[in-house]
């Protein structure tokens, strides 16, 4: 990773993640979240992305095109990415006319194909025909979206970095990201949670409000590198 190279002058802080990365005041406590303080760090504006449940297809999407639909706003920008859970996916559902999030290990108890009127047994033949229960597939599809988003980044010239909050590396993964030269943080922010007690009363889960100071501090650690 090029850390030194990095600007370390930002017009903003742009973050985006799953639950892990945003701010989830009423369930979990937390008012600002690890991209509110690392903007707070370089004195700029923080724009949160991020949205619960979401997955590393629509962090994918999603980051694109904020980036394409935002050509004024981006120039000097910092990205911090959230990287999620590699069974999560989306789908575009034409009865809602949007793009439906779903988790394949979760399938039969999913509410949106519940409401399609998809019976149980349906739903265990779509997922035994199409998931891939080794995680083999799910994995390998991820490293290629980070992959791509990296690269993206670069070739609009927009510093960024990358840490799995619920993403679980392999050493395949690993040794891609050294090999395509991705500034990615190699620790995982639920591990950090749990190893520190930092997880929320409500769930024992999710990260706590100190969990998010202490984290920004980890990633502006790398950051200031």
């Amino acid at each position: 990773s090029n850390w030194s190279l990095m600007k370390k002058m930002y017009s903003k802080v742009v973050s985006i993640g799953c639950s892990f990365s945003n701010e989830m005041e009423e369930y979990n406590g937390v008012k600002l979240t690890y991209g509110d303080f690392i903007a707070k760090h370089y004195n700029v504006e923080h724009i949160n992305l991020a949205e619960n449940g979401f997955s590393n297809y629509g962090i994918y999407r999603k980051s694109i095109q904020w980036c394409l639909d935002n050509i004024e706003n981006r120039k000097d920008i910092l990205f911090i990415v959230g990287l999620t859970a590699v069974d999560r996916f989306e789908m575009w559902t034409n009865r809602y006319g949007l793009l439906t999030k779903f988790t394949w290990s979760q399938l039969t108890e999913h509410p949106h194909l519940k409401k399609l009127g998809w019976k149980k047994k349906e739903i265990e033949k779509f997922q035994f025909d199409f998931f891939d229960t080794s995680g083999d597939y799910q994995q390998y599809k991820s490293r290629m979206l980070i992959i791509g988003l990296s690269s993206f980044f670069k070739s609009m010239n927009i510093d960024y970095l990358m840490f799995p909050a619920l993403y679980v590396p392999s050493e395949k993964d690993i040794d891609t990201f050294q090999e395509c030269n991705i500034n990615y943080y190699n620790e995982q922010f639920d591990s950090f949670i749990m190893n520190n007690k930092l997880a929320c009363n409500k769930d024992k889960w999710h990260p706590n409000q100190e969990a998010h100071k202490l984290w920004s501090e980890k990633l502006l650690q790398c950051l200031n590198q």
